[in-house]
Order: C-alpha cells, then structure tokens, then sequence
C-alpha cells in the first residue's frame, strides 16, 4: 500500500572501521572418539563478557549501557560487525555494507510487496497490546482462553477511519488492563507479566545501538497513510532507534509465557510471534535486523525469568493451571488440527533469517545457553534438563548469520524447531514417558528429521511417535510402551529390537539393520500391497503379531506383511482385524517374506458347534486330524489344521494408550526350528504339541464355549492359528503355514 511522501533524513557514514571485541568464547569440542556420539561439553554453557544472561538480567538499566556489563545490551553485541553506533543518531559507522544494505533493499521490499490487507493488519497489531495479539496462537482455544481471563482491547478489528490523523491506544479491558490475574487461568496471566516485568524493555539496547529506522534510510520503504501518526519526527529520531523491535521482542516474550502455560500451542503460538515481528517491516516500521534482535532479546529475558527461582511459584502455578484446563477443553471436543508441520517450520525458519545469506563461519559448533532449557520444560515434561539441552543443540541453526552468533547462543536458538522434538540423537537417547501422567508424557510425536550416531530406548506406558525422515544410526529398544512409526524411515538405519510394549508401523517402514521382538513385545502391521515391514537384516520374531486388514486390501494375491533376508521365531499370539466376511486367510514363511494369503485348508470332518475349526479327531504324525494324509497346496505350502482358541496372555495396553489395532488375542503354538525343510524330524515345542514335519499338530485341541470363551468374544466362528511345523524360516520356493483365521461371523 502507498502512502503520502514521508521525512527523509540522510546522513553521511563516516570510513569503515572494525568492530570491538567482546571475547567471544571458542566453540567447546566433544570428543567423539570412535563412536560418532558427543560428550557433555557440547552442551556446556558459554559464558558472554556480561556473563550468563540468566544470572545478569537484572543488569538491563539505562544507567549503564555498557555491553560488557548490561546484558541486554550484550547480548545483540554481533550488531557491532554490522553497525557501530556514533555520538549521535546520524554519526553511526556501516562496517559491514553489504549486509547493511540488504537490510535496507529487504524493508523496501517487503513492504512495498506487503498487500492492503497486511499492512492493514499490521496496523491493527501494532496498537494493539503485544499480549492480546499473542493470544490468537491458541488458536481454536483462543475464544475460551480470552472470555477466562477477561482478555480485552479498544481496538478495533479494521483500520479507524481516523488513523491517518490521529494515534490511537490500547486501554486494554474493562479493568485497564490486557487480561485479569485471577480466576482459573490467573497464573498464566500473571506468568506473562512477570516475564514482561523482568527487567524486559528493549529501550536500553536502542539507546546504545542507535541504528535508525529503515524509512530513516530510505523513502522507499512503504509507510502506509493511516501508519504515519506513528512516526516521530526527524527531530526526535534520537529516541526513536530501530534496533532492536521492541513490538516483535514483546510478542516474543508473551507467547513464550502462554507456551510455557499451554505447550500443546507451542508451535502455533511461535508462528504468531513471527507474524508479529513480520508486521513491523509490512508496517515500514522496522527492519529485518530489528526484528531479528528482538526475537533474539525476547528469548534471552524469557528464559531468564522462567529460569529465577523467585518466579517458580508462578511458573508451577501457570503450568497446572494450563494443563488442567487444556484437558478440559480436550475432553469436551475442542480440538486443533494437525498442520503442515515441515511448510511450518520452513516459514519459521525463514523468519529467523529473512533473507540474509551468512556472512560469518557457517562451521562453528551450536551453543546452548545457560537455562535456555527452561524454555522446554512444559514441552517435553519426560525429558531431564540436560535432554532437553541436547534437543536445543540439535535443532539450533546452523552459525554465520547476522547478529544471531552471540556468545552464549540464544540468536541461533530455533524453538519451533526444538519444540518438534530432537533433530539429532548426538547421544544414546533412553525416555520413559507415563501415560498415567498425561499430556506429553502420555503421548508425544517427534517431528523432526533425526540424524546422528546415537540410538533411542523408550520405556514407559506412554506413546511415542517419530515422524520424520530419519537416518540415526544407533537403532531402537522398545521397552515399554507404544513406538509409532509414522514414516517409511522412522526407525532409523540401525537394527531394532522390541524388548516389551507395542511397535506400530503405520505405513510401510524400512530399516537397514536386524529386527527382533521378544515374548512380551508387539508389532501392529497394516497390510498393505508392499510389505509393511521391509527388513534388510534378519529377523527374529515372538511374542505377539497385531493385523488390520484394509477394506480395499487385495487378498487374493497375497499380502506381503514382512520382508528379510532371514526370518526365524514364530508369533506366539495373532490377531486379525479387518478379513472380509467368509473369508478364510493363511499366514505364510516364503522366501524371506512374511505373507497373508487366502486359506488352503486341507479337507477333513468339521468339529462340533464350540470347537469350530477343529476338524474331526485326532490324527498321527503326518496326516490331519481327520487320519488322512496332509496334502501340499498349490504353492508347495503344506496346511496345518488349527489348534483351537486358548485364553492367553497378550501385550496389555496401559490404560489411556491408544491401541492402533484393538482386535483379539489368539494363541499359536510356539514353533521349533527345523533342520533343513519342510520334512523335517518331529520336534516338541513348549507347549507340549509335537510336530512332525510338514504335518499336522497332533495336540488335543483346547475346547472353546461358544457363548462365553474366545470366540464369543471375538465374534469368529472358528479357531484361527496353527502351529508351523518348522517354524519361520525361508524354505526356496517352498512356504510354511504360520496361522489361519477363520471366516468372521456374519
């Protein structure tokens, strides 16, 4: 939008000189000697001239701007290889002009480029106060929060037609102020606050840079007409400097206060953090340097108050205030979709950077400052704060930037990133989430692309999801619990064992090592036309194999559920949900491959009404229950008749765990390995049932009421799994029967 001609004030820069010294730390170097996996100095804090900002807040006073010594000031000290402030507004040095110019060319730009509507809107965020802005990242809970606390403003949601000649502000609610601190939701109110009241203002940091605002620079930047009220005059530019965005730097700190209260909003709140701070250069207020060292500073003086133990109580209070009530909308249906999380964190991580390319060493090892951790502790409730570190070591951009390579390391710091969940396992990453604990420590999804050398152990009764594209190379234990693999490389390049609890793969997953599962681990498969499990390695199977079969699943040529180049073990338990009706399926060893295909059961005399599936009498070794020889299937699979429905002991899923599959529990017999195919010498497994080969058990079948056993439970007609006669293993050409369901009830 364009506006009238505004003020230009030019001013001459004097020759360029080198920027002072503030005696940045060296990079802290972790040895990973053989293993690829860092050491704890990797995320040892690095002390700034000032100190640690969470110990130094307090410093931030006009009487001393001093960046050595004032912490706020300090902390935006990389402004120094850009800009050197002068004795005046107008005397200041450019030491670095190409970034100093790109400043400039991407204010003109971005707001020339900016539309009615979002110069409009960035107008209405400009009066209003920072605090109600940020609620509108609690996105569908938003309404409900602001009617809790009383959350208000006087000003409306269009452009006042009076704006071009008049400066309206913000009286708040009814009150006089943004939000009442009482109430159910008080301490998130107050939380907010308090972080705006550490010692929090950005005018000190201004008084010393004294870097001018961009339409100072340029009558190119776009100053719509209804904005101009907002301008000072040239005469008072000396207070009116532009580094750093006071506006963006107080949104930063109000929606990190409203993320510590309602984590499940972290990412939403973040990405209006950045539309506030976008605003400010559509507004042709602020550059992008600005508004790049107030998010810097908000983060800083965020984590300094969440990390004062003289703010604990509030920050308690807030948090189990915020979790009490975000059940309660949670329960009652108030539910925020699922974004596009990549396209988000890609917009985010463009805003933390705009459009400078580095122009420092992009090779200097990440930072994580001293209590930056804090700003983690809500989202990742499970994790310890040295995890928590390491997740912000992981995530963090990469160094070079403009003005974000402080000392400590908070301008690198991308949370939106960090609040996704790990980006790296730099180390062996072992977490134990409750589900009895709720929220995150229920249930977690890690978002992020893991790389590195480190392995992850999950242990507990919560779920945990992993999203991303990964390649981490130290493999996964599952030892309690539920692990979701919502990726085709969620599990990473290492072998994966499933100790105890449930790994779902919910679309099909390839891992480059091993795959075992012992008696007391699940795997949930989704039968798909390609195998749902495609294992490089070997696998070793036990205990319990859970099945959904589609609706528009195929199959009559087979379902491939699992893929190796070996497969031994056997399922001890199976269970199947989703067979058409009438239908019968088989569960085959063939060649390396695990597969669902239609039944080929062997004829004999059908069992009485309570044992269906259970066919005529007892056999010998080699023939079927009917006293009949067995006969090969087409395929070279020979049959082997079911064993009944026994009561047995399945995964148990904690209470308030999602289950992908819910379907029942039926045993199969465990199977003994054979000694070369299918016509190998009878073994006894340990249940007691002797197989003879390729034959048929010869266990007395366990008797099922059909009113109240299994089968009733289950609503299918007949037993569903028999014991292999050779266990899992790839017979060339040949297959081995693993297990049959039998038609559903109609």
């Amino acid at each position: 939008m364009n506006g009238s001609p505004r003020p230009l004030a030019l001013f001459a820069c004097t020759a360029m000189i080198s920027a002072p010294a503030f005696g940045i730390a060296s990079p802290a170097l972790a040895d990973p000697g053989t293993s690829g996996l860092l050491d704890d100095s990797a995320i040892a804090p690095h002390a700034a001239p000032y100190g640690y900002f969470v110990e130094q807040w307090d410093t931030n006073t006009s009487e001393n701007l001093d960046p050595s010594e004032n912490a706020a000031v300090g902390v935006l000290s990389e402004m120094e290889e850009i800009w050197i402030p002068g004795s005046e507004w107008d005397n200041g040095t450019i030491v670095d002009a190409a970034v100093a110019g790109s400043n400039i060319e991407q204010s003109i730009a971005i707001s020339q480029g900016a539309s009615d509507a979002e110069q409009e809107r960035a107008y209405i965020i400009d009066r209003r106060h920072q605090n109600y802005t940020a609620t509108e990242g609690l996105g569908p809970y938003a309404e409900a929060y602001r009617e809790s606390v009383g959350v208000g403003t006087t000003i409306p949601d269009e452009v006042p037609a009076e704006a071009s000649t008049q400066k309206f502000s913000d009286e708040g609610n009814a009150h006089g102020v943004w939000a009442d601190a009482d109430g159910e939701l008080g301490a998130t109110v107050r939380l907010v606050d308090a972080i705006r009241d550490h010692s929090a203002t950005s005018n000190n940091a201004k008084a010393y840079y004294q870097y001018p605002r961009p339409f100072r620079w340029s009558d190119g930047v776009d100053v719509p007409t209804f904005a101009e009220p907002l301008q000072k005059p040239v005469e008072e530019a000396a207070d009116d400097a532009g580094f750093p965005s006071g506006h963006t730097s107080a949104g930063g700190m109000a929606t990190l206060g409203l993320a510590y209260s309602f984590p499940e909003e972290y990412d939403d709140l973040l990405l209006t953090s950045s539309e506030i701070g976008t605003s400010r250069i559509q507004l042709g207020m602020h550059s992008p340097l600005d508004v790049m060292g107030g998010r810097l500073l908000s983060t800083a003086i965020t984590a300094g108050a969440l990390h004062d133990p003289a703010l604990s109580e509030v920050t308690e209070d807030a948090a189990a205030q915020g979790s009490a009530w975000m059940d309660d909308q949670q329960d009652a249906g108030v539910v925020d979709e699922d974004d596009d999380y990549d396209a988000d964190l890609a917009a985010y991580t463009d805003f933390l950077t705009f459009g400078f390319e580095p122009s420092g060493s992009t090779e200097e090892a990440m930072r994580v400052p001293k209590g930056a951790e804090t700003l983690l502790e809500t989202r990742f409730p499970y994790l310890d704060d040295g995890q928590r570190r390491w997740v912000l070591h992981s995530t963090g951009l990469d160094s070079g930037y403009p003005v974000l390579d402080d000392a400590e390391g908070w301008g690198r710091l991308n949370l939106f990133a960090a609040q996704g969940g790990y980006g790296a396992f730099d180390t062996n990453v072992a977490v134990t989430m409750e589900a009895a604990a709720g929220g995150y420590s229920a249930e977690d999804d890690w978002k992020n692309d893991i790389d590195g050398a480190g392995s992850l152990t999950k242990d507990g009764s919560g779920v945990l999801t992993l999203s991303g594209d990964n390649s981490f190379t130290g493999g996964v234990v599952l030892a309690g619990g539920m692990l979701r693999a919502a990726s085709s490389t969620a599990l990473g390049t290492g072998d994966v064992a499933v100790d105890d609890g449930t790994l779902a793969v919910e679309e099909p997953a390839q891992l480059a090592g091993d795959f075992s599962q012992g008696s007391d681990g699940s795997l949930s498969l989704i039968a798909a036309p390609e195998a749902a499990l495609q294992v490089e390695g070997s696998a070793t199977l036990a205990g319990t194999l859970r099945l959904v079969v589609p609706e528009d699943a195929d199959l009559a040529g087979g379902l491939t559920l699992l893929e190796a180049s070996s497969i031994t073990g056997s399922f001890d338990t199976v269970e199947i949900d989703g067979l058409p009706e009438g239908s019968e399926a088989d569960l085959l060893a063939v060649d390396g491959s695990l597969v669902l295909a239609p039944s080929t059961e062997t004829p004999g005399t059908e069992g009485t009404e309570g044992t269906e599936g259970t066919e005529g009498t007892e056999g010998t070794e080699g023939t079927d229950q009917s006293g009949t020889p067995a006969e090969e299937d087409a395929d070279g699979a020979t049959p082997v008749d079911d064993a009944g429905v026994d009561d047995q002991d399945s995964t148990v899923v904690p209470d308030g765990t999602p289950d992908p599959f819910q379907s029942a529990d039926t045993d199969v017999a465990d199977e003994a390995p054979a000694e070369g195919d299918s016509a190998a010498a009878p073994v006894e497994d340990s249940d007691g049932i002797t197989q003879a080969g390729a034959g048929a058990t010869t266990a007395e079948p366990p008797t099922a009421d059909a009113e109240t056993g299994p089968l009733a439970q289950t609503g299918f007609t007949g037993g569903i799994l028999a014991a292999a006669a050779a266990g899992l293993l790839a017979l060339g050409g040949g297959a081995i029967l693993l297990a049959r369901r039998a038609s559903r009830r109609g």
